[in-house]
């Protein structure tokens, strides 16, 4: 089904934050359907629409309580949670991704504290934090010298048109939007102070 057959779509400037599911863009839509909301299953409401009265109760030790009663309410909560699981985060990150430095994916770790993808302000201080950490000790680590930088904005293709390529003997892959200049500066130079040569 397409939008435009129960909605008016009108053409205007992108969002300034995207969403992110999946390492893509995303966009989260609402709506009410004769006054039910979207996420409501129509066998529990009553014939007018109406929400029943009960809700699911859930238990103490379940593991979505503790989830809900850890979540960050503010970075600098979140920057706390990184530093005191940075050694963890960062021995699990390098185990399931290899060479590739991603931050779309090092904010992964946070949907333990509350991370949800509309949120990303609330995460991107221990985001930086973590990807900081990660990419010393991939430089710390890396038996070839070699590193990659494939930068871009989301979406801009950057990982399509890398496909041809064999990566897989690089040292690092950081694979980063790089908003400025000067960050993209500054990550060179920490490589190149490690003897890595840039490609």
């Amino acid at each position: 089904m397409e939008v435009s057959q129960f909605a008016t779509v009108e053409q205007d400037n992108s969002p300034s934050l995207l969403e992110r599911k999946d390492r893509q863009p995303a966009v989260t839509l609402t709506a009410d359907a004769l006054g039910r909301p979207s996420e409501s299953n129509p066998a529990q409401s009553d014939v007018a629409g109406n929400q029943p009265t009960s809700q699911q109760t859930v238990q103490p030790n379940s593991d979505e309580f503790t989830v809900k009663q850890n979540n960050a309410k503010t970075p600098q909560e979140a920057l706390e949670w990184s530093e005191k699981n940075s050694e963890s985060i960062i021995q699990d990150y390098i185990s399931k991704n290899g060479n590739i430095l991603d931050p779309d994916i090092v904010r992964e770790v946070f949907k333990k504290i509350g991370y949800g993808g509309r949120n990303v302000p609330l995460y991107r201080i221990a985001e930086k934090y973590m990807t900081e950490k990660i990419y010393d000790r991939m430089l710390r680590d890396a038996k070839v010298k070699t590193i990659v930088f494939k930068t871009g904005v989301g979406g801009s293709g950057k990982t399509k048109a890398t496909t041809n390529y064999d990566l897989t003997k690089k040292g690092i892959i950081f694979d980063s939007a790089f908003n400025a200049f000067s960050s993209l500066d500054a990550v060179i130079k920490k490589a190149l102070d490690k003897t890595f040569t840039r490609q």
